[in-house]
This record gives structure tokens, sequence and C-alpha cells, in this order.
């Protein structure tokens, strides 16, 4: 099994990516394949202040083009994956009839800063955080400046399937650090924003959902 990861960044947040790079290095490979993975970092310097996250992810799936790779993973350096996240990801991929595009259909977000979360259920799509898709596929790139890659891909690729995980094996991070996309969901001081979104306080969830390094991580990274 073959899989190639993309991870966009524009090199503002080298906490964040070094704590990504861990986190994939250490995942579990015990599943039923023995997972031959590659990560490509997509890092350029950007040209401007524009959003940029569409052009990256297409440099990243035309690096994978044609070198035999089975699927792709869409990886944000700033989110939290679990140990066994790839592993679990692959399983339920295989199991669906490996669709050219799979993901998750809800998706967790916490703002370490304001210690609270939200769950965004989404029944036609995943996020671009948990998108998987096939490489050496020919479809239709929206434009540079498009911010929400995965939606866009999620209603041009016909062979989709989304899955409904049992638990939490990725967290969206929130922290208001680094140019990304629009910044909406990396706002801290908006308070309407933070009443209609982050409404669950911690008591205790991210401690016991995150392994213990990346809670160590998170939980300390505004303490510095």
């Amino acid at each position: 099994m073959k899989l190639g990861i993309i991870i966009p960044t524009r090199g503002d947040r080298p906490a964040f990516l070094g704590n990504c790079l861990r986190m994939l290095y250490e995942q579990k490979r015990d599943s039923i394949w023995d997972i031959d993975m590659a990560v490509h970092v997509v890092g350029y310097p950007p040209k401007d202040n524009d959003v940029d996250i569409t052009p990256r992810y297409k440099s990243g799936y035309d690096y994978f083009r044609g070198k035999g790779y089975d699927l792709l993973a869409f990886i944000e350096d700033d989110d939290w994956y679990s140990p066994i996240y790839l592993q679990t990801m692959l399983a339920q991929w295989d199991k669906l009839g490996r669709p050219d595009l799979f993901g998750t259909a809800k998706t967790m977000y916490y703002h370490i800063e304001l210690k609270a979360y939200y769950i965004m259920e989404h029944h036609n799509r995943s996020s671009a955080m948990n998108t998987f898709i096939k490489p050496d596929m020919d479809f239709e790139w929206p434009v540079d400046l498009e911010p929400y890659l995965d939606l866009h891909l999620w209603k041009t690729i016909p062979n989709r399937m989304i899955w409904i995980p049992d638990k939490w094996y990725s967290v969206g991070i929130k922290h208001g650090c680094g140019r990304t996309i629009d910044g909406g969901g990396h706002r801290i001081h908006d308070d309407d924003y933070v009443k209609l979104r982050y409404i669950h306080f911690d008591n205790g969830f991210l401690k016991e959902t995150l392994d213990p390094i990346s809670f160590e991580f998170y939980d300390n990274y505004f303490k510095k």
C-alpha cells in the first residue's frame, strides 16, 4: 500500500508543522497493509497575502502523479491526528470499495486558547483535513483563490464515499496563528462567532482524547 501525504503550509507556524510531522512518523502501521508512506510538504514562500491553499494542494497532487501511489491524504499542519488515524481510515476506505474520494462525515473543531469546541456534521462531504483522494485522476481544479477546495472536490468527483467515525481519530485545532484560508475558524476574540460556534467547554476532553505528547504541545502552546 503506497500512501502519499500532502501537507500545505506557508511556513508561518513551524512549531505546528514540526508536531504534525512527528504525529505522521509515529503512525501505527500494523493494519491489513504494510503502509509505504511518503510525505510531501508544499511549503514554497507565499507570493502575497492571498489565500493559496488550493494551488498548494494541486502542487502536491501533481508531485505524486504517475509515481505508483494508491491513495493520497490531505493533512493540515496544525491539526491533531490519532496514532491510528491512517490505518483506521485506510481500512474504512478499503471496506467501502476504495472510492476515488473518501473522508469522514463530521469534524470536531477545538480552539486551544478558548478551550472550547464544536462539532460540524456534513453528510455529503468531508473536511479537507480528513480527505483522501486517488492520484492520477483528471478533474477540474477550482481557481487558485478558492479557499474551500474540499467543497469543490466533493461536488466534482462522482465516485465518493464518506464514513461516520465511532470516535475521534482527528481534531481540527484552531488557534489564530498563521495565515490560513479566510481565518474564520481561527478567530479568537470575535464574541459573536464564539457564541455561535464554540459552545462546548473542555471539561477534560482534550486530555482524554489526544495522545500525551500532542496534549502537552497544544495545552502549553499559549503558555510560552
